[in-house]
This record gives structure tokens, sequence and C-alpha cells, in this order.
């Protein structure tokens, strides 16, 4: 969606984090922010959001509420991959902040790069939260390429 803007979640931690001057003054960021996984562009090797370990989720909100009713999520080379997400769940946000669960799913290494989901959803929603429950194998980190909404708006 146009104008989204994706943050990593609270309990989550970024792979390779920032690099400081001194340990204090931000010089760089080490690894891509969690909005490359909205990028509209062909993904490429290293073109991901990574974050440490197997679990962790990005939330992403959009400019204005919007009847979301599928999401895709990409990677670079499924059948190779362990990094790749693999069990997920997504949540809508509600207007009043109540979490409502919108889809479970399993990102299959041996299917498309590309794999889309529907959502159990029937209200507009302003906030997604995509959690990765697991991943393909990888203990250090998790890499996520692509994850896009679909809406009645933008299809």
């Amino acid at each position: 969606m146009v104008g989204a803007q994706a943050v990593k979640g609270s309990n989550t931690i970024e792979w390779g984090g920032r690099v400081a001057l001194w340990g204090v003054i931000p010089l760089w960021r080490a690894a891509p922010p969690p909005n490359t996984i909205l990028a509209l562009r062909k993904p490429t090797p290293s073109d991901c959001w990574p974050f440490s370990g197997s679990t962790g989720e990005v939330i992403i909100e959009v400019p204005q509420y919007a009847q979301v009713h599928s999401i895709s999520v990409e990677h670079i080379r499924p059948d190779t991959a362990q990094s790749a997400p693999k069990d997920f769940i997504v949540y809508g946000i509600l207007e009043n902040g109540t979490w409502t669960k919108a889809t479970d799913g399993t990102y299959r290494y041996n299917k498309p790069a590309k794999q889309y989901y529907s959502l159990d959803n029937s209200a507009p929603l302003k906030r997604i939260v995509f959690r990765v429950l697991s991943n393909h194998g990888n203990q250090q980190y998790t890499c996520v390429y692509r994850v896009h909404l679909y809406s009645d708006s933008n299809t």
C-alpha cells in the first residue's frame, strides 16, 4: 500500500543493529530498516529486514483506514533459505486498540517465492502486525524480504 510505514515490534531485536562512533554517536545502519519489507522493487540478495533469532514482529501502519483482505510474503530463494519466515500470525489492530487475529500461515520453501494469504477481517485497519513464529532453520536470524498488503483500493 502506498504510504505505509513499518517499524519493528517491541520484543524484536534487529540483526546487525547500528554502527556508532564511541558506542554513542550513530554513524549508519549495518542492516536495512523495517521499511525494506514494503518496497515494491524485486528483492535481491540481502535486500531484506533481518532480525535476531527465529521469532519477531513488524508493525505496518497504513496512512488511512483500509479494508485489508490479503497479504503476500516473499523471499528471494525459498528453496534454499533457512532464514525465510516459516510460521506466522497476522493481527489487525482496531481503532479502539484491540488486536484481532486476521490469519495464521506457513511460508513454504517448495512453493513460489511470493505467496498470498487471505485475511479474516471485516473491520477497516490502520495497523497490521506480522508476527513470525519460526523460520526454516536458521538459529541466528530471520530475513523478511517483502510483506505486501492488499485492499480493494489498491488491488
